[in-house]
């Protein structure tokens, strides 16, 4: 199997996973039999996933009545009737678009009663989709906020138990204001360890965390560089001067329940089931990939080379995760699975015939074009061929120009799903030649 062969390989994969994981087939297949009998439904949709989802709502329930809230590309693409209102709003970043969204959601879940359910459809970037700043929080930091805590290195746990505490929708408020409606909560979950408090920030699930840990996460992570009104926000809420977010046992949660439909864990466990049925040795880490990017790589392409050493056929090394990149003020371009892949290149044993295929199962990686990346023993040369120095490339967090020059970088254009990122590894044995 030549390093052609190996390439196509991992990526067919991946799109077999990501195939297996559709977010329509997977609310159908988990849909609430007793739905039909609840009177009044009213959906909400946010999040990347949400025209797939909402278009399972539709062969179920006819032509509900609800909203639709994601990235613009994919809401004008859907085919949906009518009734379900499309607001697009923008990610990572929130805009004046995402509160108004937030504000049309708000609005029309205060007009539910006891006898309405509400179906909420949850996917990734939902913390972002339905951003809306507490009172006396601006826009503009809350904006602001985001980004740095983006660049930061925070995890996704950190930033969102600041969103929620610096938001009016998210840590269980958004089931507040939907109170005394039914709430059903259908999640494709991007938050590694299936947290429900985390996915979206949590609207509508109870809330564990506390103002008083926000505050901690804004000051370690970004010290004099957080916004007066954010800081200023989390002081007066640590000191007991606003109200904390519904907690478990609040009443407001009596009549919600949540089901995970997809995640990262779920979609491991496809892809295994993708590369055994391709005649491949496979391993999967279960342990979701975690930490600095290259880090993690360093450690992940080791694995597989040395267990296509001990093997005589060619395996497969599956992982799923989400890493980090903390970038700086003077990162480069590029993205985790960008960053992951190029690690894993240049940390490639000698002699070691590994292609290595990193993709974020949303098609974006980072602020760019690019799902990920796939790379093998080739890499690096090619790279130094074409000018390149891999190692401060990695250092200055610039992997994009580099893996687009040599043609390693992977577009597919966002996928309608995302459920983190997604790693395989196809090894040869040392003695098998190309």
């Amino acid at each position: 199997m030549n390093t052609d062969e190996r390439r196509k390989l991992a990526l067919r994969l991946h799109h077999q996973t990501l195939d297996a994981m559709d977010p329509g087939r997977a609310a159908l297949k988990h849909w609430p039999a007793d739905l039909g009998d609840s009177g009044r439904v009213f959906v909400l949709a946010v999040g990347k996933a949400s025209p797939s989802m909402a278009r399972a709502a539709c062969e179920q329930l006819g032509s509900p009545e609800g909203l639709l809230i994601g990235p613009e590309p994919l809401l004008a693409a859907a085919n949906l009737p009518p009734s379900l209102r499309r607001i697009p709003a923008d990610h990572p970043t929130p805009t004046e678009r995402n509160l108004d969204a937030s504000d049309a959601a708000a609005h029309a879940l205060s007009r539910l009663g006891e006898g309405d359910t509400l179906l909420l459809l949850l996917s990734g970037g939902g913390s972002a989709y339905l951003a809306s700043p507490a009172k006396g929080v601006a826009l503009a930091d809350l904006a602001i906020t985001t980004e740095r805590l983006l660049r930061s290195g925070a995890t996704i746990v950190e930033l969102n138990t600041v969103r929620k505490h610096i938001e009016r929708l998210k840590g269980g408020r958004l089931a507040s204001i939907a109170h005394p409606a039914r709430v059903i909560a259908m999640v494709v979950c991007d938050v590694i360890g299936d947290r429900l408090d985390t996915v979206s920030s949590g609207p509508a699930y109870p809330d564990p965390t506390t103002f008083a840990e926000a505050l901690d996460i804004v000051q370690t992570r970004l010290g004099d560089a957080c916004p007066a009104s954010v800081l200023d926000h989390l002081e007066r809420g640590a000191a007991g001067e606003l109200p904390e977010t519904p907690k478990p046992g609040d009443p407001v949660f009596d009549r919600v329940s949540h089901s995970i439909i997809a995640s990262n864990r779920r979609a491991v466990e496809a892809a295994t089931d993708a590369a055994r049925n391709a005649g491949l040795g496979v391993y999967a880490i279960e342990e979701p990939l975690s930490g600095e990017a290259s880090e993690a790589a360093a450690a992940f392409v080791r694995r597989a080379a040395e267990l296509a050493s001990q093997s005589a056929e060619p395996v497969a090394l599956i992982a799923g995760g989400e890493t980090t990149v903390t970038v700086g003020e003077r990162g480069g371009k590029g993205g985790r699975n960008q960053e992951f892949a190029l690690a894993c290149a240049a940390a490639m044993p000698k002699g070691a015939r590994v292609t290595i295929a990193s993709l974020g199962t949303d098609g974006i990686d980072g602020p760019t074009d690019a799902a990920g990346a796939v790379v093998d023993e080739t890499t690096i040369e090619r790279a130094i061929a074409a000018g390149f120095d891999q190692q401060a490339t990695l250092e200055r967090h610039d992997s994009y120009p580099l893996l687009d020059a040599i043609g390693d970088l992977i577009r597919t254009g966002p996928s309608g799903n995302n459920i983190n990122d997604l790693v395989i590894a196809i090894a040869l044995p040392p003695e098998q030649t190309r």
